[in-house]
C-alpha cells in the first residue's frame, strides 16, 4: 500500500507529458462533406488524440487500417459505391470502448463497384498441385508448393468490381492486387507467380504471391480461408478437408478443389465442391458447361423434354454426358455402404460429367415410394464425389437409417440451378 501514492503520482506525471507532447484533440473527421470520387474506395482524412486505437465503419466489426499523417492527424481508405455514400466512421479506445461516431458524404460518380460477398467468390483453390516436372525442377521449381493457387471470379452479371483494400486473411496472408475485375472475369493469386507462369503460361495473370516469408502455405490436410473487403467485412470464409465427403482427389491427385456454382452455394459445403476435370485444373478459365450451351448445341430448347424418347429428360442426360437425340442411358446404382464402425447401410450412386454444374442432384429416401425424405430432413447422408479420371465423377449418398427389417428406396431427383 505504501508504492500506491507513489505509482498513482507517476501515472499523473506520464498523462501530463502526454498532454504536452500531443495536446487533447476532439476525434472528428475534415474530409468535406460531398466530395467526389470517380474510384470505388476514397481516402477520409480527420483528427483524434493518442487514445484512438481503431477507427471503424459502423456498418462493420472489423478495423480498418490507420495512416497516421501527424500526431493527431489519421487517413483511413474506405470503398465507395455509385451515388450518395453516408460514411459513417467509428473511433475505439485500446480497451475496445467507443470514443466517438462522425458521418461525412462522399459522392461516387464512378462505375466500379468495391468486391463484397454479393459481388466476389471463390471459385478454384489448388491446395495439393502435382509434383514438379523434370522441365520444372530444371528451372528451379522442384517444390510443388510453389504451384499452389486460389481463384477468384466476379460473379455479378453487371458490375465491374475494384480489389482493392481486399486481403486474405485465414489460410493465406496476402493483400489483392488493386485491379478490377470485369463481369465473369477470373483473377489467380499464386504462391509463387513465376512457377505458376512457367506452368499455365505467362498469359493467365497472377499478379500477386503469397510466397515463402510472406504467408504459410496452403495445408494439405485442409484449414480455413478467409477473404476480406476493403471495409474489413468477410467476402468469403470456408473450411476445407482433404478427406469424404469433400473431394478427396484434389489432395495430390493433380486435381484442384473447384468450386460448382460460386457464389450460389454454400462454400463450407462439401457437396458444393468438386474436383477439376482436368490434372492441374483450370485457372484462370473454368471447366463448366452450361446447360443453356449444352442445349442448344444440340437444338433442344427445353432441358425437361425427352427428344430421343429414351425416358431421360434432357437434364438427366445432360448430368450424365449423354447426348439427347441418342436413346440409352444409364442409371444410379444401389449398393450397401460400410461404415468404420461396420454398420451397413444402403445407398447410392450416380456417374456424373464433371462440370455439368447446372444439374443438382439431390438424393432422396423412402418406405413406400410415396413419402419421399432428403438430406434437409436428415434421412440421406452425402458421402462424397470421386474424380474417375476419365471426365466423370461417382456421387454417392446412403440412408441416415442402417440396414433392417424395414426396405427401402432410394433415387436422385435432379433439377437445374
Amino acid at each position: 500500500s505504501g508504492y500506491i501514492p507513489y505509482i498513482n503520482s507517476r501515472r499523473t506525471t506520464v498523462l501530463g507529458l502526454i498532454n504536452s507532447a500531443v495536446p487533447p484533440v476532439a476525434y472528428g473527421i475534415t474530409t468535406a462533406n460531398g466530395t467526389s470520387t470517380a474510384n470505388s474506395s476514397t481516402v477520409i482524412q480527420g483528427v483524434g488524440w493518442v487514445d484512438v486505437a481503431e477507427i471503424r465503419l459502423v456498418s462493420s466489426s472489423a478495423a480498418l487500417p490507420i495512416t497516421w499523417t501527424t500526431a493527431t492527424g489519421w487517413s483511413v481508405n474506405v470503398p465507395i459505391l455509385p451515388g450518395v455514400n453516408t460514411i459513417e466512421l467509428a473511433a475505439y479506445d485500446a480497451q475496445g470502448n467507443l470514443i466517438g461516431t462522425k458521418t461525412v458524404t462522399v459522392n461516387g460518380t464512378g462505375t466500379t463497384v468495391p468486391a463484397s460477398a454479393e459481388n466476389l467468390a471463390v471459385s478454384e483453390v489448388m491446395y495439393h498441385p502435382p509434383a514438379a516436372t523434370a522441365a520444372e525442377e530444371a528451372a528451379g521449381y522442384a517444390d510443388e508448393e510453389q504451384f499452389e493457387f486460389i481463384e477468384l471470379v466476379n460473379i455479378s452479371a453487371t458490375d465491374t468490381i475494384s480489389l482493392a483494400g481486399c486481403a486474405f486473411t485465414d489460410g493465406i496472408a496476402v493483400g489483392l492486387p488493386p485491379g478490377t475485375l470485369a463481369p465473369g472475369a477470373r483473377v489467380v493469386i499464386a504462391r509463387n507467380p513465376a512457377a505458376f507462369a512457367f506452368r499455365y503460361g505467362a498469359g493467365i495473370a497472377a499478379p500477386a504471391g503469397f510466397g515463402e516469408g510472406s504467408s504459410p502455405a496452403l495445408s494439405n490436410s485442409g484449414e480455413t480461408v478467409a477473404l476480406t473487403a476493403a471495409n474489413g467485412d468477410v467476402i468469403v470464409e470456408f473450411t476445407y478437408s482433404d478427406s469424404a465427403p469433400w473431394p478427396f482427389d484434389a489432395d495430390g491427385a493433380g486435381y484442384s478443389l473447384t468450386a460448382q456454382r460460386p457464389g450460389l452455394s454454400d462454400p463450407n459445403d462439401p457437396e458444393s465442391w468438386r474436383t477439376s476435370a482436368a490434372s492441374g485444373g483450370t485457372p484462370g478459365t473454368g471447366d463448366t458447361m452450361k446447360l443453356s450451351a449444352w442445349l442448344s448445341g444440340f437444338g433442344v430448347a427445353n432441358a425437361e423434354s425427352d427428344p430421343d424418347g429414351d425416358g431421360l429428360p434432357a437434364l438427366v442426360e445432360y448430368a450424365a454426358g449423354l447426348a439427347p437425340n441418342a436413346p440409352g442411358g444409364s442409371a444410379p446404382a444401389a449398393f450397401e455402404w460400410v461404415d468404420a464402425d461396420g454398420t451397413v447401410y444402403p445407398a447410392i450412386s450416380f456417374v456424373q460429367k464433371i462440370g455439368t454444374d447446372d444439374a443438382v442432384l439431390s438424393a432422396e429416401v423412402s418406405s413406400d415410394l410415396a413419402a419421399w425424405l432428403t438430406a434437409e430432413t436428415g434421412d440421406v447422408v452425402f458421402l462424397g464425389r470421386q474424380n474417375n479420371s476419365d471426365g466423370t465423377e461417382t456421387v454417392r449418398h446412403r440412408a441416415a437409417e442402417e440396414v433392417g427389417a424395414a426396405r427401402r428406396f432410394l433415387r436422385y431427383r435432379v433439377f437445374s440451378q
